[in-house]
Protein backbone atom coordinates (compact mmCIF):
# COMPACT_ATOMS: atom_id res chain seq x y z
CA UNK A 1 0.00 0.00 0.00
CA UNK A 2 2.91 2.32 0.74
CA UNK A 3 4.15 1.36 -2.72
CA UNK A 4 0.59 2.40 -4.42
CA UNK A 5 0.41 5.86 -2.23
CA UNK A 6 3.23 7.22 -3.90
CA UNK A 7 7.12 5.62 -2.08
CA UNK A 8 9.33 3.92 -3.92
CA UNK A 9 9.82 0.35 -3.79
CA UNK A 10 12.73 0.72 -0.92
CA UNK A 11 11.01 3.22 0.84
CA UNK A 12 7.83 0.74 0.53
CA UNK A 13 9.63 -2.37 1.59
CA UNK A 14 11.56 -0.56 4.17
CA UNK A 15 8.71 1.32 5.86
CA UNK A 16 6.74 -2.01 5.94
CA UNK A 17 8.56 -3.53 7.90
CA UNK A 18 8.81 -1.54 10.52
CA UNK A 19 5.34 0.08 10.88
CA UNK A 20 5.00 -2.90 13.95
CA UNK A 21 4.85 -1.77 17.41
CA UNK A 22 8.52 -1.00 18.85
CA UNK A 23 10.16 -0.64 15.65
CA UNK A 24 9.20 2.40 13.10
CA UNK A 25 12.57 2.68 11.96
CA UNK A 26 13.14 4.56 8.65
CA UNK A 27 16.06 5.17 6.40
CA UNK A 28 14.93 9.34 6.47
CA UNK A 29 16.18 11.14 9.91
CA UNK A 30 12.82 12.83 9.32
CA UNK A 31 11.25 9.46 9.87
CA UNK A 32 7.55 9.66 8.12
CA UNK A 33 7.67 13.20 7.93
CA UNK A 34 9.76 13.08 4.77
CA UNK A 35 6.94 12.08 2.65
CA UNK A 36 4.40 14.33 2.00
CA UNK A 37 1.83 12.48 0.91
CA UNK A 38 -1.06 12.54 3.54
CA UNK A 39 -2.11 8.82 2.19
CA UNK A 40 1.21 7.57 3.36
CA UNK A 41 0.65 9.05 6.79
CA UNK A 42 -2.80 7.48 6.64
CA UNK A 43 -1.76 4.35 5.85
CA UNK A 44 0.87 3.92 8.58
CA UNK A 45 -2.08 4.78 10.94
CA UNK A 46 -3.96 2.05 9.51
CA UNK A 47 -1.39 -0.76 9.80
CA UNK A 48 0.19 0.80 13.23
CA UNK A 49 -3.22 -0.05 14.40
CA UNK A 50 -3.45 -2.73 12.76
CA UNK A 51 -0.56 -4.44 14.09
CA UNK A 52 -1.66 -3.36 17.56
CA UNK A 53 -4.20 -5.59 18.11
CA UNK A 54 -4.26 -9.05 19.52
CA UNK A 55 -2.88 -11.61 17.80
CA UNK A 56 -4.87 -14.21 19.41
CA UNK A 57 -7.70 -12.32 16.87
CA UNK A 58 -6.21 -12.70 14.10
CA UNK A 59 -5.71 -16.63 14.26
CA UNK A 60 -9.02 -16.92 15.47
CA UNK A 61 -10.52 -15.23 12.64
CA UNK A 62 -8.24 -17.33 10.34
CA UNK A 63 -8.96 -20.62 12.09
CA UNK A 64 -12.88 -19.91 12.21
CA UNK A 65 -12.97 -18.81 9.21
CA UNK A 66 -14.99 -16.06 10.29
CA UNK A 67 -13.11 -13.11 8.88
CA UNK A 68 -13.30 -9.64 10.60
CA UNK A 69 -15.82 -10.82 12.92
CA UNK A 70 -14.44 -12.01 15.60
CA UNK A 71 -11.66 -8.88 15.75
CA UNK A 72 -14.68 -6.04 15.50
CA UNK A 73 -16.85 -7.95 18.00
CA UNK A 74 -14.28 -8.21 20.64
CA UNK A 75 -14.83 -5.65 23.75
CA UNK A 76 -11.67 -5.03 23.76
CA UNK A 77 -10.59 -3.77 20.59
CA UNK A 78 -13.70 -1.98 20.28
CA UNK A 79 -12.68 0.11 23.72
CA UNK A 80 -9.24 0.89 22.05
CA UNK A 81 -10.72 2.32 19.36
CA UNK A 82 -12.78 4.23 20.80
CA UNK A 83 -9.88 5.45 23.46
CA UNK A 84 -7.78 6.23 20.58
CA UNK A 85 -11.09 8.03 18.27
CA UNK A 86 -11.25 10.39 21.38
CA UNK A 87 -8.08 11.46 22.29
CA UNK A 88 -7.39 12.02 18.58
CA UNK A 89 -11.06 14.04 18.25
CA UNK A 90 -9.86 16.29 21.28
CA UNK A 91 -6.64 16.96 20.55
CA UNK A 92 -7.21 17.64 16.92
CA UNK A 93 -10.01 20.05 17.90
CA UNK A 94 -8.30 21.29 20.78
CA UNK A 95 -5.04 22.21 18.34
CA UNK A 96 -7.17 23.31 15.56
CA UNK A 97 -8.63 26.53 17.85
CA UNK A 98 -4.84 27.10 18.77
CA UNK A 99 -3.34 26.97 14.94
CA UNK A 100 -4.31 28.58 11.95
CA UNK A 101 -3.71 24.93 9.79
CA UNK A 102 -7.04 23.49 8.39
CA UNK A 103 -8.72 21.06 10.30
CA UNK A 104 -7.96 18.04 8.34
CA UNK A 105 -4.29 18.93 8.27
CA UNK A 106 -4.64 19.03 12.15
CA UNK A 107 -6.75 15.67 12.41
CA UNK A 108 -3.89 13.56 9.90
CA UNK A 109 -1.13 14.77 12.54
CA UNK A 110 -2.56 14.40 15.27
CA UNK A 111 -3.86 10.82 14.58
CA UNK A 112 -0.77 9.83 13.13
CA UNK A 113 1.22 11.16 16.41
CA UNK A 114 -1.26 9.67 18.81
CA UNK A 115 -1.37 6.41 16.70
CA UNK A 116 2.37 5.95 16.61
CA UNK A 117 2.53 7.21 20.79
CA UNK A 118 -0.44 4.79 21.60
CA UNK A 119 1.27 1.37 19.69
CA UNK A 120 4.80 2.43 20.98
CA UNK A 121 5.60 2.49 16.86
CA UNK A 122 7.85 5.05 16.90
CA UNK A 123 7.31 7.03 13.80
CA UNK A 124 7.26 10.64 14.08
CA UNK A 125 6.40 13.28 11.04
CA UNK A 126 6.88 16.46 13.02
CA UNK A 127 7.55 17.78 16.39
CA UNK A 128 4.93 17.21 18.15
CA UNK A 129 5.98 19.14 21.31
CA UNK A 130 5.54 22.48 19.62
CA UNK A 131 1.27 21.66 20.25
CA UNK A 132 2.07 23.39 23.76
CA UNK A 133 2.19 21.65 27.38
CA UNK A 134 -1.17 20.16 26.35
CA UNK A 135 -0.29 18.12 24.46
CA UNK A 136 3.26 17.08 25.39
CA UNK A 137 1.44 16.07 28.69
CA UNK A 138 -1.46 14.14 26.82
CA UNK A 139 1.50 11.77 25.06
CA UNK A 140 3.21 11.69 27.88
CA UNK A 141 0.12 9.88 29.78
CA UNK A 142 -0.38 8.09 26.03
CA UNK A 143 3.12 6.39 26.34
CA UNK A 144 1.96 4.44 29.54
CA UNK A 145 -1.49 3.15 27.63
CA UNK A 146 0.10 1.08 25.52
CA UNK A 147 -1.59 -0.68 22.43
CA UNK A 148 -4.89 -2.77 23.56
CA UNK A 149 -4.40 -3.36 26.79
CA UNK A 150 -7.95 -4.16 27.67
CA UNK A 151 -9.38 -5.77 31.01
CA UNK A 152 -9.29 -9.64 31.65
CA UNK A 153 -12.04 -11.79 30.56
CA UNK A 154 -14.13 -13.47 32.39
CA UNK A 155 -13.82 -17.56 32.55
Amino acid sequence: MYFLCGMTLFDAVTHAMTTLPSSGFSNYDSSMGHFTNSWIHWVAVLFMITASLPFVLYVQAMREKAGVRPIIQDDQVREFGQFLAATVLFLSVWLWLRETKPFLEVLRQVAFHVTSIVTTTGFTMSDYSLGGPLVFEMFFFLLYVGAAPGRPRAA
